[in-house]
Formats: C-alpha cells, structure tokens, sequence
C-alpha cells in the first residue's frame, strides 16, 4: 500500500498525449488547444461605431450640422466616405468613415428642421471629445497577438472568441478512446426489479455523467458478469485498440473471492504501478498500464472499488489528476475553508470525507455518516474535504483544502 502522494507521483511520470487533429469549431468544446493560437487579423477588423448616433468631426460639435445619410451595420457600398461628409447617422457596430472621429449617441441629438430635404441636427451640451464612442480597429487583439496558449481548455466562451476571428477549426490534442466497465453479478440497472441481496448501479450513470462534463466520448461502456473468462474476452478486446487508451473499471479489485482483476491483469501481462492507496473511502484501487513489444505503454487501466462514494472518490482524485497529466484536462475546482467544527477520522489514512461548503462564511461542515454506500452526504453537500493521514482529530478552525464535486 503506498501513500496518496505517491500515487499521484506515480500519475506524474506519464508521458502526455502529444498527438494532435484538427477539428471544427463546433466540435471543440472542452478540447484541449495542441499549439498556441495567434490573433489572424486585428480585432476590431475596422473602426467601428459603439453606439446608435451622429458620426461627426469633434470640433462640428457646436455647430448645427446636416445629416448626408445613414450607415448601417453591414457590407458598406454608400458614398459617406467622402472626406466632403460631414455628418451622417451611423448605428452601432457601423464601420466609421476615416473622416470622422467622434459618434454622439441618438440621444443628444436633436432634430433641428430640414433643409434640401436633409435634417438638420444640434447636439446637446455635453463633454464629448475626440474618439468617443468609436471601437478603434486592433483595440481589442492585434494581428500576431497570443489567444491562446496550447495545453488551454476551449470554453464555450473562448469558441466566441475565435469565431470573432473567423477561425472555423482549431488543432486540438487528441482525446484517448475511453472504455468504461462496471462489474458485478449483484448490481442490476435502475428500473430493473432487484432480488435479495441485489443492489442498483449507480456508479456507471455517475461515471457516463462525469466523462460528459468534460466532454470526453465513452468508446464503449458496459457491465460485466463475475466470470473470468468473460472479463478476459473484454480485457483482451481493449489492448487491442489502437493507442491512446483508457479503461475505467468498477468493482472486483478488493479481497473478495470474485475480485479476480489485479490478478488477471498480471496474468495479462499488465504493469501494476500501483494498488491499494492509504486513502478512505477507496482504498483498493488499481492503475496498472499495457505495452506491447515496442509500443510504449499507453493503454492505462484504473480500477475503482465498486461501492459509489468510492468510484466517486477514484473520479475526483485519481481519474482527474491521470487526465490532467495525460490529456492536459483540467483540475476539478478547489478552495480552502475552516472547519466548521472539531472531526475525529481514521489515523493513519488520507481521508476524502463529503461536507457542505458556505463560501459566505468560507466555513466547511463535515457529515457525520461518511460510509461509502451512504449517499445522503453527497445528496447534501457539495465538496470533498481531504484531512491529512496523521492526524486523527482535526481541530474546529483547522484550514483544510475542498474540492467540488462539480
């Protein structure tokens, strides 16, 4: 059994996903950018008008002035950049003509009369001046400029950042095939009607789930039996896929009679970098990986224990920490707290106990029953607390790190 820090230094040495394709923008959401992304023009692509107004020379401000037209918000094929212009109405987001360096807004404008059937317009006393209200072109990004750095993230806010560049792909890393396993002849599917001593699978909606958040597709997901031989079929299947790999199973990596999986994946000939970790809830879990001949081994293997605060606590400090180091994904979200209250736990253990987090009071507090098949915690809270392996009473006050469940 190794410590939680080595387990996560072992998670360190793996080598990143450096294979890259290029894909639409519409597919990008929650890829990773493979190489920094440049500004390929300047933004704003032109000056262009903040607001509905009088496109005007400043120094016409306290003049009345005539108004030679109207410039919208698109393709411009109007006479108004003649230098001989001096006035037109132009509507927010208009390219503005060379000649003029101010817009006054609609609403210190009045109507004046006409003349040669053109309005004639006065402004209101106001402290205009040179500029205003114009989006000079390149304000915002100059041409060559960094948008984003590679190993970045792509947000749903960063894709309307680059579709204001007209950029319509991007090169991403490539994401791993991903085969998810539940195991175990006494869970049943929600809806089924369960026997004695039946239980329902919850950890495989909580895994589909959380693969979708970070927008990773599940190649393959299934339940398997307790039958060796069955197990071995679907192992075999999965070394088999062309590489980069990840298989997430649950369930059958404790002392069991029928927790058959760190034997058969030696007998497989898997590298078992490690199992059993001195945490709780999840104590038995498994990371093991596969090679073949000279391929370097790039199909990796976790295995969760099978109860769902377990196979929650291997998603949130095992899966995410592996997918960070070797797709480049992000962290789940952190913060620090006070506890709320004193809280004895198991010594000698890393404990990722469940508590609810009041960010108005940056206070944490931790619920009494923690089991690992008791959801109510998770039901009622919103974060993981990790408390240190060597105390086994944590002081009211102590500062303790939590990390969101979502």
């Amino acid at each position: 059994m190794i410590a939680y820090e080595e387990a996560l230094e072992i998670f360190s040495k793996v080598s990143p996903i450096e294979e890259g394709e290029k894909i639409r923008l519409e597919e990008a959401l929650g890829r990773i950018v493979k190489e920094d992304i440049h500004a390929p023009c300047d933004l704003p692509l032109f000056n262009n008008s903040a607001m509905d107004g009088v496109a005007i020379r400043a120094h016409e401000l306290h003049t009345d002035v005539m108004i030679e037209g109207r410039r919208l918000a698109k393709t411009v094929r109007d006479p108004f950049d003649d230098p001989k212009t001096k006035a037109i109405r132009i509507m927010t987001g208009a390219k503005v003509p060379d000649w003029a360096d101010l817009v006054v807004p609609v609403e210190f404008t009045k109507e004046m009369g006409k003349k040669e059937e053109k309005e004639i317009i006065k402004f209101a006393p106001n402290a205009f001046k040179k500029g205003d209200h114009i989006r000079l072109s390149g304000e915002d990004y100059k041409k060559g400029e960094l948008v984003f750095k590679k190993g970045y993230c792509l947000t749903a806010d960063s894709l309307m950042v680059l579709a204001n560049f007209g950029i319509s792909h991007v090169m991403v890393l490539k994401t791993p095939k991903i085969w998810l396993a539940t195991t175990g002849d006494e869970v049943k599917e929600p809806g089924d009607v369960l026997r004695a001593g039946e239980i329902y699978n919850s950890s495989h909606i909580y895994l589909k789930s959380k693969f979708q958040e970070l927008h990773l597709p599940l190649h393959l997901s299934r339940h398997l039996k307790d039958r060796k031989e069955m197990i071995r079929s679907f192992l075999t299947r999965w070394i088999r896929l062309p590489s980069p790999s990840l298989l997430l199973t649950t369930g059958a990596v404790s002392m069991g009679e029928k927790d058959d999986l760190p034997a058969l994946a030696r007998d497989m000939g898997a590298t078992i970098h490690f199992h059993k970790v001195a945490i709780r809830p999840g104590k038995p879990i498994l990371f093991a990986s596969f090679g073949k001949g000279q391929r370097p081994k790039d199909h990796y293997w976790i295995g969760a224990p099978g109860n769902a605060i377990s196979t929650a606590v291997a998603w949130t400090f095992f899966v995410r920490p592996f997918l960070h180091q070797w797709g480049k994904l992000p962290l789940p979200p952190m913060t620090k707290a006070l506890l709320a209250e004193d809280f004895k736990k198991p010594e000698g253990l890393k404990v990722f106990f469940r508590g609810a987090f009041d960010a108005i009071t940056a206070k944490v507090h931790l619920f009494a029953h923690q089991g690992s098949s008791s959801v109510k915690a998770s039901a009622l809270g919103n974060v993981f607390v990790e408390l240190d392996r060597d105390k086994k009473m944590i002081p009211q006050g102590s500062e303790v790190l939590c990390t969101f469940f979502n």
